[in-house]
């Protein structure tokens, strides 16, 4: 199984190669590479892409130090593995809620190494965003902690919350996230100057905010997937496909 030191975090990879330019999938939380593998990864390999996804530090295989999980933290992961793995030329993202908003601290932080964003239920680093995220850990935390609420709850759903909670215990995650040094004003974001793709699903948080983020990324091209939510990359992988590729393959004849 290949694993790479990336800023001092050994890293699960798994690689698709292709001939044509790189593409890196970068997940969510409590999430892992596996969100692509059997979704994404392979069609947009045969697009011609050189397909990377991996596991967040803490996540999935890769290893789990006890800190270290800022935005910016990830930003440096995601930068020290690209280099580990001996890609030279700006890759294309993909990034899926947290994962997204990641890829927008990348782009700010290293604009000369991002070709194209795919964000998929996501929105840049924000006060904004950071509000709702504290809102939202706290939610989950509520809910997690109630043995009648999740016995309810669906096998995956009870799976994903085990793993928050070991995460949340284990890890400075909960506090890190949201750490004001990772955070970008509207200035910033207006700086991400590279094509962006926002997948949003219809009847998501995301969506009854949206023109704030748009408003920050005047340029963005928006693709909304009805009737979905959040998860809308598990419960409707194949629209979430049918909306990127189309978008992606225009990215490619731009070379």
């Amino acid at each position: 199984m290949p694993f790479v030191t990336a800023n001092g975090v050994r890293l699960h990879v798994q690689r698709f190669p292709g001939s044509g330019p790189p593409l890196v999938f970068v997940h969510g939380l409590i999430d892992t590479l596996a969100c692509y593998y059997f979704t994404l990864a392979g069609p947009v390999n045969e697009l011609g892409f050189d397909v990377v996804t991996y596991d967040l530090r803490g996540h999935g295989r890769s290893e789990r130090p006890p800190t270290g999980y800022t935005l910016d933290d990830a930003v440096d992961d995601l930068h020290a593995m690209v280099a580990e793995l001996g890609i030279a030329d700006p890759v294309h993202l993909v990034g899926y809620s947290f994962g997204g908003t990641v890829l927008f601290r990348y782009a700010h932080r290293h604009p000369e190494r991002v070709a194209s964003m795919v964000v998929i239920e996501s929105e840049p680093p924000t006060a904004a965003w950071a509000a709702r995220t504290v809102d939202g850990l706290r939610e989950v935390a509520a809910h997690v902690g109630d043995p009648e609420k999740m016995a309810g709850q669906p096998e995956l759903f009870q799976k994903m919350s085990a793993s928050a909670r070991a995460l949340a215990e284990t890890t400075t995650v909960t506090t890190d996230i949201v750490h004001p040094a990772g955070l970008m004003t509207a200035a910033d974001v207006s700086t991400v100057d590279v094509p962006v793709l926002l997948v949003v699903g219809g009847a998501s948080e995301l969506h009854g905010h949206l023109p704030s983020v748009l408003s920050m990324l005047p340029g963005a091209t928006v693709e909304v997937i009805p009737d979905n939510d959040h998860l809308l990359l598990i419960s409707a992988p194949e629209k979430v496909c049918a909306a990127m590729l189309p978008w992606l393959e225009k990215q490619l004849e731009k070379r």
